[in-house]
């Protein structure tokens, strides 16, 4: 006997594979139905994705609402990829709502979302070598010819290491080996680590600044580039960055040398009265310093 127009019919009986079967449309049946759907149990278990999530999607717009036929909701394979999509946008570190505006702008005919996916790709390659550590107590010490009694106390008071665990088995997980060594060294040279650690979060404060502007203003020159595929795009983009990267380094070490170069040329310049004079503005911008 024929089944009605629409009617669904299983693909595997209840003696095949446990792993989730999607329903399947008789060809010949309405347009409108895709041939294979899911229901929200079985999209689950084939996307990996649990049930909460994929209702927490569509509330949040970044999930198409599914086709309903009576009280049941399907989902067909475009739920499927939309779903791959989404994990792969927040493995690279993107928030719902800046997805649902790239969907948004993918669903009205734009390709942003392909620029910024190739683009992303390309850009993996880290600007700094230095990477986190982690080290005993003794390699450490070791590292510093043994160091000076309370050294490690003060480093981690100072935030340049994290002591981790306790006893025999407490270890230290070092940020930037690189910052503690050259932390250590000025010590040495009479320098103490507040000033270093002082000086270091001023510079870092500055850069931070700095870098907002720069990549705000590198964006607005590439952005256009990015969408129209000029330049080679993506691939056009990430080797004029990756030409970018010695070049500001080398621009950033010039320009601070520079600037240091001329602030102790007019110190000397001024005589012992500008000595003074910058010595009480440094004591009035120490926070450690108590008010009058």
């Amino acid at each position: 006997m024929a089944r009605s127009r629409g009617t669904r019919v299983p693909v595997a009986d209840a003696g095949a594979s446990a792993a989730p079967d999607p329903t399947t449309v008789p060809a010949g049946s309405s347009p409108d139905v895709p041939a294979v759907t899911y229901t929200i149990d079985q999209l689950s278990q084939h996307s990996g994705v649990p049930a909460r999530t994929i209702r927490f999607y569509q509330s949040e717009g970044v999930l198409p609402s599914p086709t309903r036929r009576g009280r049941v909701a399907f989902y067909d394979e475009e739920h499927v990829r939309r779903l791959q999509l989404i994990a792969e946008l927040r493995d690279r570190g993107l928030r719902l709502d800046a997805i649902r505006g790239a969907l948004d702008q993918l669903e009205a005919g734009g390709d942003s979302l392909h620029g910024w996916l190739g683009l992303s790709s390309r850009f993996s390659e880290s600007w700094v070598e230095d990477r986190p550590v982690v080290m005993t107590g003794e390699e450490l010490l070791a590292r510093y010819d043994g160091g000076r009694p309370g050294l490690l106390a003060d480093l981690v008071a100072q935030g340049l290491i994290r002591r981790e665990g306790t006893g025999i088995a407490a270890h230290y997980l070092v940020p930037h080996l690189v910052f503690v060594d050259n932390a250590v060294m000025l010590e040495r040279a009479g320098i103490d680590l507040p000033v270093t650690v002082g000086a270091a979060l001023k510079i870092q404060a500055a850069i931070t600044t700095l870098v907002g502007e720069l990549v705000a203003d590198f964006v607005t020159y590439f952005r256009d580039d990015l969408l129209a595929g000029a330049r080679g795009g993506p691939d056009g983009v990430a080797a004029a960055v990756r030409l970018l990267r010695p070049a500001a380094t080398d621009a950033l070490r010039i320009m601070f040398g520079s600037e240091v170069d001329r602030g102790l040329r007019a110190l000397i310049e001024g005589g012992p009265l500008a000595l003074e004079a910058m010595a009480s503005r440094g004591e009035a911008s120490d926070p450690s310093e108590p008010a009058d």
